[in-house]
């Protein structure tokens, strides 16, 4: 069963699920904004498995 990275942010609702090859990607994007984030704004990135068939399942990310 593939890993995939779970995103969450501290300050908004939601998260969204990226493959693994992604997560160069995933830290780009979400330190982008970094000058506009409160102290103490948390991003936890958490490793997952699950099925290949379930990933492509998952709702497309819409943005926080």
């Amino acid at each position: 069963m593939p890993n995939y990275i779970r995103v969450e942010r501290s300050d908004v609702f939601g998260h969204y699920t990226v493959d693994i090859d992604q997560l160069v990607n995933v830290l780009d994007g979400e330190f982008d904004d970094l000058q506009w984030m409160d102290i103490g704004t948390r991003i936890t990135l958490t490793v997952t498995k699950m099925e290949k068939e379930d990933f492509e399942s998952l709702p497309e990310f819409s943005g926080w």
